[in-house]
């Protein structure tokens, strides 16, 4: 069916131009997502055309022919174990808080009351001692990230192999980005996001997205604005009650905040961590499907392989020249054979030689006869 490219919309599919259908009232090109034909308005169950071009599998079987599909899941295994152990690290932290914040509270009102900075001081050179848990959390947390950027950046290197396009974020990118502070939160979601889309274009998860990379970026971005927050408050009421009763006041309302922050974050931190492991074993999904798919079509199993895997047909077994241990007689048997006329006179014999010609007729009346020469 041709198809107008001017009713192209380039700004939509500048990005995905493998999965689409074409509309048969205006001859537009729409993604598979899309419901209704963006040009004419039609819906796709009665405009779409059945018989629609497979640009998919057709990038797929031509990326193939330069480059090869190398699986991501030993990454995803990787990342989203570092990511499971983050996550419940975080949490066992919070525990631990929680023990030693009446212990804290009062050490530190105490000591606003009296003026004996003795019991704080104990207090804290015993916080200050860290725990194994404590010391891993944080370059545990590096090496997560730095291993879900390997993932992603695999991910990328196999989606035109899976006939996704090419995405117009890099490896590179997808390796760098995750580490970035603000960055990572404005750039990776779209990435993850795109390269589920364009493994499996029927396929959601926007909200999914959206959700995982909240609880990890914004519980970050969230602790940062609320100690700010919680300290402004702490200042503006001690300036208001400067007094011994407003300070104490003051200080147990800064210690019970920012425990409450440290609890809301970690709990969306490790929410965060799950979905994102969620988010990685449902594109692994995705792009086991596609590739079981693709090679399904390659064996000639498949729809686009079935016109091209045909079976032969067994050669009757009366067909197959014999076997001779000659080899002229051999070579002689499979040359062109033409039949030649030979002069023989009506009187002479037939000529008796130990190897009969391949096409000698079987009787003299069979083959036609020369004439016989003028007489002298």
């Amino acid at each position: 069916m041709p198809v107008d490219t001017r009713s192209v919309n380039p700004r939509r599919y500048a990005r995905v131009m493998t999965d689409v259908w074409v509309c048969t009232k205006c001859k537009s090109i729409n993604r598979v997502r899309d419901s209704r034909c963006y040009s004419c308005g039609e819906r796709k169950e009665h405009v779409a055309a059945p018989d629609g071009p497979d640009v998919r599998m057709d990038a797929a079987l031509a990326q193939r022919s330069v480059n090869a599909y190398h699986s991501s899941l030993p990454f995803a295994f990787v990342a989203g174990a570092l990511i499971a152990v983050v996550a419940l690290i975080g949490v066992v932290l919070v525990f631990e808080a929680i023990r030693t914040l009446d212990e804290l509270r009062g050490a530190f009102l105490q000591a606003v009351a009296s003026g004996d900075t003795a019991l704080v001081d104990r207090v804290l050179a015993e916080q200050r001692q860290p725990s194994t848990i404590g010391v891993l959390h944080f370059p545990l947390t590096v090496v997560a990230v730095l291993a879900f950027g390997a993932w992603l950046s695999r991910v990328c290197l196999n989606i035109p192999v899976l006939g996704g396009g090419t995405p117009t974020w890099t490896p590179v990118k997808a390796l760098v980005y995750p580490i970035i502070p603000i960055v990572n939160f404005i750039k990776v979601p779209g990435m993850v996001q795109d390269a589920m889309y364009r493994l499996d274009p029927n396929g959601g998860g926007f909200f999914l997205v959206l959700a995982a990379f909240i609880g990890l970026v914004g519980s970050w971005l969230l602790g940062v604005l609320g100690t700010v927050a919680i300290t402004a408050n702490a200042v503006g009421a001690i300036t208001t009650n400067p007094t011994r009763d407003g300070l104490v006041a003051a200080f147990g309302g800064v210690l019970d905040q920012t425990f409450i922050l440290s609890v809301i974050t970690e709990l969306m931190t490790a929410a965060g961590a799950v979905l994102l492991i969620v988010i990685i074993a449902r594109v692994e999904s995705r792009a086991a499907a596609r590739e079981r798919e693709i090679q399904a079509v390659v064996l000639g199993a498949g729809p686009a392989g079935a016109a091209v895997a045909q079976p032969v047909a067994a050669m009757p077994a009366d067909a197959v020249p014999p076997v001779s241990a000659d080899p002229v007689e051999t070579a002689g048997a499979h040359a062109p054979q033409r039949s030649v006329p030979v002069y023989r006179p009506h009187d002479a014999p037939a000529p008796t030689s130990p190897v009969a010609p391949a096409q000698q007729p079987a009787s003299d009346d069979a083959g036609p006869l020369l004439p016989p020469p003028p007489p002298a």
